[in-house]
């Protein structure tokens, strides 16, 4: 016959062996909640920092407050294992319930946006509370389910003598389920099956956990007898004696809990600000994101349970626990090393292939995988193992429940402001790598005091001590002096670099001495021509194409030439600008051959408006004549939150009669599916559409241009409000100052562009495909040019849409040239980013021709980066700008071209570089064929 002992050990194992799935089921969707609810949430307040550090705050605060509160209560419960398939069967259904309640929140932000919009401390607070209590029932029960199943396995478990493995067990795979939560959503099941189906998916989760821990309780949870259960929660039995012995540490055990979870979490924020810079490919992508949080929750999973395996065997448990968080400070100082020298470049083979144009997902995910491991491997490691280790070191076994509470909640509290230390003081204060440091110290001084105590012998915490000020001494010789983060290229240099609590932003020199704005390592902003070409095309071509603008939005600072660009036409009378970073607008003073310093005199009709732009034209009772959105990359964080069906939507109700939409697209890092689906998404908010290519730069984009009334284009207009001399002057700059080599710049609308965009898929806050789909494909050129092509074959003429009477026939039969000429200019541009110099010379050349008015085109045959690249020594530049010269008739420049080809090579005899010499052979019979010198 068994003995109750025997049966109870039976039941123990049993329930373990049961209950991890369901608690891997629960961490699963725990995850998932988090990142939809944090993605529905920002869709409401917007993607600004305070709305984001609002939205957080509040889901954090649940959970320590559920761990807290419900964590007490457990040690009194019966049954509770059925307890917790309540808990998990009321946070289904109030997350499925969560959609309806975000409706009704829309409408209570918007009344705050109205009282507070322009004081973010009254309207953040607002929103948190707001934030707070619409999470405040799915996230308290999500905060109380760990103490809860706690208290159930050690109930039918051997008491004490396994706590370690109980709970650390516990935390393992219920954070190993946050890893596969995380790795799903972020990788899979947000871009493939969309926002809301992922959440139901989570709720099925907590439901099949619900119905396994009652069918679990039924077969194996009996009653406890009463000596068990201490309704006054006093404690029955005294703790064991490795227990007594943490008694005197207790207090520092639960303070390093607290700062533990603090410092994890505002290193998990600086580590994610660096890692960007480091990676190469899926840089600033969702996907970039979602693989640092699996390695950081795969760390922590990794840790608790060896951690559990090892913890019940320990004699000092609170000495152990100070050694791991000590080391743990030691690593983070590690890591700063290993992020300025370890994890650059390609760990595995580099996903690109220049030659075949392909990009291998897989091997790109694998590399930010692989680069994550690499920086937060170690310190997440150590931080799974703090948690169960605190547990082990001052819970005793009848008040479990309560104990893992207490603890979760302090790490969760800690959680809760680690982000807003290092978003809000840290990082803007003492910078990214400093701030590491800083938090590196103050986790290894809090372990070295709680080893301290937790010893018997002073000389082991003093030899603890020396070798961790060791390793913070070797590590700061091998940081380098720069303070930045910002790589450059050989030539290049930094100007102005800025870590702020949203983005790190840099001004980079480059050899040509253009000046381009970096926001987190990625170029947005210029004072090269191609740059600002971007900036005053979305200015002035919206000016010269509305009815009778009086008000315009411009959407993101950048360098501010596009605020510049607006500002010169007199006839407005309001120009706002949105902009969610405010240290984008700090480095103006750096890019003044672009906004020509206009910030230094104030103008009346100029306004910042600092916040997201969904929100602000979700909210705003503003209204306007021109909405010009201008954004970077859609691979890049939240860039396609700008291209979505809602932000048209918002934007469209925003314009006044006779207004238009004009929004930067991207050609460059999209498959065609994806490019027609974003232009598909824009035509359904705004089917009169058109799209322009401004011919006069090889650039990487279009303009999408949307009437809210009809398409109708007065040139009379346009010439008149060209003639005005600053709107001349600036666009005279990038050789547009011609009317009709502007309207040229229509590539298709109407009809054409409705057959080309025939479809289903839309870009939504639901479906968001562009964020999950564009990182996929497109690297180089090779989407540029076939985006392109694919609008060139369906190319039609603007004149259809000109207003009768406005244009002469001289100026139609200019306008019908300059448009014969566009496609050779764009095959030029195609044959120039393929570095065919001469190609590319004699498609200029035939535009030429074809419009010998164009100035842009002669423009475009100086090939400056040709003629740097000869300054800088490079035998190439000096062949292909000679060819070029040979072939626009200019012998004799051509021919000293040649020669100093010759004596670069010759003179370099040991060089035997088979290119080289195919040079000098080029350079030879192509100087043959101008015949002698003169």
């Amino acid at each position: 016959m068994n003995s109750p002992a025997r049966e109870q050990s039976v039941r123990s194992e049993k329930l373990s062996l049961l209950a991890y799935p369901l608690f891997f089921a629960s961490g699963a969707a725990g995850l998932i909640y988090e990142i939809v609810w944090t993605r529905q949430l920002i869709y409401v307040f917007g993607s600004g920092l305070y709305a984001v550090t609002a939205v957080l705050s509040a889901f954090m605060a649940g959970l320590a407050l559920g761990s807290f509160l419900l964590g007490r209560a457990s040690d009194r419960l019966r049954f509770p294992l059925r307890f917790y398939a309540i808990l998990e069967t009321v946070l289904a259904s109030a997350s499925l319930l969560l959609p309806l309640a975000l409706q009704q929140m829309d409408r209570v932000d918007g009344w705050a946006y109205g009282r507070w919009g322009q004081n973010f401390a009254q309207l953040t607070a607002c929103r948190f509370t707001v934030a707070f209590f619409v999470l405040l029932i799915p996230t308290t029960l999500m905060g109380a389910t760990l103490p809860v199943l706690s208290r159930a396995l050690v109930q039918q478990g051997a008491g004490s003598a396994r706590l370690g493995l109980r709970v650390g067990g516990l935390y393992a795979v219920n954070t190993a389920g946050a890893v596969a939560g995380a790795f799903l959503a972020g990788f899979h099941l947000l871009g493939t099956y969309g926002v809301l189906r992922t959440n139901s998916l989570a709720a099925l989760l907590n439901l099949l956990a619900a119905l396994g821990a009652y069918a679990l309780s039924l077969s194996t949870e009996r009653a406890p007898r009463a000596k068990e259960i201490s309704p006054t929660g006093e404690r029955p039995e005294r703790l064991p004696a490795a227990d007594r012995r943490a008694e005197p540490v207790a207090s520092l055990v639960l303070l390093g809990t607290l700062v533990t979870g603090m410092v994890s979490m505002g290193a998990q924020v600086i580590w994610s600000r660096g890692l960007v810079f480091a990676f190469e490919y899926l840089k600033n992508t969702t996907y970039a994101f979602s693989a640092m949080l699996t390695v950081f929750l795969a760390g922590l999973a990794a840790g608790s349970a060896l951690c559990g395996l090892l913890i019940d065997r320990a004699a000092r448990p609170a000495r152990l626990y100070g050694l791991v968080v000590g080391l743990l400070g030691v690593s983070i100082a590690c890591s700063v090393s290993v992020l300025h020298w370890g994890a650059w470049g390609s760990l595995l083979p580099v996903p690109f292939n220049p030659a075949t144009q392909e990009f291998r997902w897989t091997t790109a995910v694998g590399n930010i995988l692989a680069q994550s491991v690499l920086v937060l491997g170690v310190p997440t490691l150590l931080m799974g193992m703090a948690f169960p280790m605190a547990v082990r070191a001052i819970i005793s076994t009848p008040e479990v429940g309560r104990g893992v509470g207490r603890l979760y909640a302090l790490n969760t509290a800690g959680s809760l402001i680690g982000p807003l230390l290092a978003c809000f003081v840290i990082i803007p204060r003492a910078g990214l790598t400093a701030g590491l440091l800083f938090l590196a110290a103050v986790e290894a001084g809090l372990g070295l005091l709680i080893f301290w105590r937790a010893s018997d012998s002073l000389a082991s915490a003093a030899g603890f001590g020396f070798l961790c000020a060791l390793a913070f001494g070797a590590i700061l010789l091998t940081i380098p002096r720069e303070r930045g983060m910002q790589q450059v290229n050989p030539g290049e240099r930094v100007v102005y670099y800025d870590e702020g609590p949203m983005a790190t932003v840099s001004v980079v020199k480059n050899n040509f001495g253009y000046n381009t704005i970096h926001i987190d390592g990625v170029g947005v902003a210029g004072t090269d021509p191609l740059l600002q070409t971007d900036q005053k095309s979305l200015a002035h071509l919206p000016m010269l194409l509305a009815e009778s603008p009086r008000r315009v939005l411009t959407v993101g600072f950048g360098s501010g030439g596009a605020s510049y660009s607006y500002l010169l036409h007199d006839r407005l009378e309001k120009v706002h600008c949105a902009e969610i970073c405010p240290e984008v607008v700090k480095a103006a003073p750096y890019l003044t051959d672009a906004n020509h310093g206009f910030w230094r005199k104030p103008d009346p009709r100029y306004r910042l408006i600092f916040d997201d732009v969904r929100s602000y034209l979700r909210h705003t009772r503003e209204t306007y004549d021109v909405i010009a959105t201008d954004c970077t990359d859609l691979r890049y964080k939240s860039n396609a939150n700008l291209y979505d069906v809602e932000y048209f939507r918002f934007s469209r109700e925003r314009l006044r009669p006779g207004g238009m939409v004009v929004v930067w697209m991207p050609l460059g890092g999209l498959s065609l599916d994806m490019f027609k689906l974003a232009l598909r998404t824009f035509h359904v908010v705004f089917p009169e559409m058109a799209v322009f290519f401004m011919d006069n730069q090889p650039t990487h984009y279009i303009l999408l241009v949307g009437w809210r009334d009809k398409i109708e284009i007065d040139f009379a207009r346009m010439q008149e409000r060209l003639a005005e001399p600053d709107v001349r002057a600036d666009l005279g700059e990038l050789s547009l100052d011609d009317p009709v080599k502007i309207l040229s710049t229509w590539i298709t609308g109407g009809e054409a562009l409705r057959a080309y965009l025939a479809g289903d898929l839309l870009n939504t806050e639901n479906f968001p495909y562009l964020e999950f789909g564009s990182p996929r494909y497109g690297y180089a050129d090779r989407p540029i040019l076939d985006n392109l092509a694919s609008l060139v074959a369906i190319r039609n003429s603007s004149r259809r849409f000109l207003s009768p009477g406005g244009i002469t026939p001289g100026e139609l039969a200019a306008l019908d040239r300059y448009e014969r000429a566009l496609p050779k200019i764009i095959e030029g541009h195609a044959h120039y980013r393929s570095l065919e110099i001469e190609e590319a010379t004699r498609s200029y050349l035939e535009a030429l021709a074809i419009t010998p008015e164009d100035k842009s085109i002669a423009r475009l045959l100086t090939f400056p980066e040709l003629t740097l690249g000869a300054r800088l020594g490079s035998p190439w530049s000096w062949l292909m700008l000679g060819r070029s010269l040979q072939l626009q008739g200019r012998g004799e420049e051509a021919a000293r071209c040649y020669r100093r080809v010759e004596e670069m090579l010759t003179s370099r005899k040991s060089d035997a570089d088979p290119r080289k010499a195919a040079w000098l052979a080029s350079a030879r019979r192509w100087q043959s064929e101008l015949g002698p010198p003169r």
